[in-house]
């Protein structure tokens, strides 16, 4: 579709170029229409150059913070956690240094999730000081002024087309929020259709309440689990 745009584009231009070219008499008339079409000739080029990657598209949606398998060519994989991408881009978190204090990489990983930009603005000399006394800025990561990292090291950018695969990383939710979320959610999963089953088969409110808690339970079960264990999920992968 661009590239259809893109040659109706310079269709428009050398049609409206040339009766430009032919009016004029002056010594300037000579190479503006001639530059007018180098220029839309290039522009659609460039366009119909451009890969069309409908995947990539996932990457850039993905929540910032979010834990990530990536596999970059010719490098094992290695788990990173997103702070940006764009077109062409991909801005990941890397808190596997060994000289990064545990609760550094806490600080760290919680400030890709909320204030991403922090780290993009710390490439072009921006100064953050963030919680339990750690500093990120364009000189590296800063521990009560104890210097544990360069800023290449957590902060890396890999070009899409040196990338092989991106996934979400396997996910494994705190147990207590899972359970309450399958109390509640198992009432409305399994414990709604189970009360109406249970009705339609009985003339009384037994059925209904055998049906009701058998449901709420079986919804419940499938609840906890859909919240415990998130697998890897395949964002990207090259063509």
């Amino acid at each position: 579709m661009r590239s259809a745009v893109s040659l109706a584009l310079v269709t428009s231009l050398i049609g409206s170029a040339l009766p430009v070219a032919a009016q004029q008499h002056t010594p300037m008339a000579g190479p503006i229409a001639p530059s007018i079409t180098r220029e839309a000739t290039r522009f659609a080029t460039v366009e119909q150059s451009k890969p069309v990657d409908s995947e990539w598209s996932r990457v850039r949606k993905l929540a910032p913070g979010t834990e990530l398998i990536v596999i970059v060519k010719g490098s094992q994989p290695s788990n990173r956690y997103f702070v940006a991408g764009d077109e062409s881009d991909l801005t990941v978190l890397n808190v596997g240094a060994p000289s990064l204090p545990t609760a550094a990489r806490d600080v760290l990983r919680d400030l890709a999730s909320t204030h991403p930009e922090y780290f993009l603005a710390a490439q072009k000399g921006g100064q953050f000081a963030v919680q339990k006394n750690v500093r990120v800025g364009p000189d590296g990561v800063f521990v009560a002024d104890r210097k544990v990292a360069d800023l290449a090291q957590i902060v890396e950018q890999y070009g899409r087309h040196d990338i092989t695969e991106i996934t979400t990383a396997k996910i494994e939710s705190n147990p207590v929020g899972c359970a309450l979320a399958g109390y509640y959610g198992g009432g409305i999963v399994g414990g709604i259709p189970g009360t109406v089953i249970g009705g339609a088969v009985g003339r009384d409110t037994g059925p209904a309440l055998v049906g009701m808690m058998v449901g709420w339970s079986m919804g419940a079960v499938y609840v906890y689990r859909k919240c415990r264990h998130k697998p890897e999920k395949l964002i990207y992968s090259a063509p």
